[in-house]
């Protein structure tokens, strides 16, 4: 009974020192994936200033200029494809 109770005990003993040893591992890993999320973070909000910069240096006439065209642009398009459109399925 004494072999068994000991036997048990050294058993466990191992179950809890892989159990720490793994333990250990995932906290590592976790501190990992932290650090990457803050790299990811600060590189995130430099490009968000970097992209600031830009549009200050373009200045907001400039930018409302090119998207007024873009709008326009795109418009023309939907309205050609969309006859395209109803003319093929007219065809059918």
């Amino acid at each position: 009974m004494i072999e068994g109770s000991m036997g048990k005990t050294e058993n466990d003993t191992q179950i809890a020192q892989q159990t720490s040893t793994v333990r250990n591992e995932i906290v590592g890993s976790i501190t990992k994936v932290t650090d990457v999320v803050a790299e990811i973070t600060a590189s995130s909000n430099e490009q968000a200033q970097g992209i600031a910069q830009i549009n200050q240096k373009l200045g907001p006439s400039s930018a409302e200029h090119r998207n007024g065209g873009r709008v326009c642009c795109c418009s023309g398009r939907d309205e050609q494809s969309g006859g395209a459109d109803e003319a093929d399925a007219q065809s059918l």
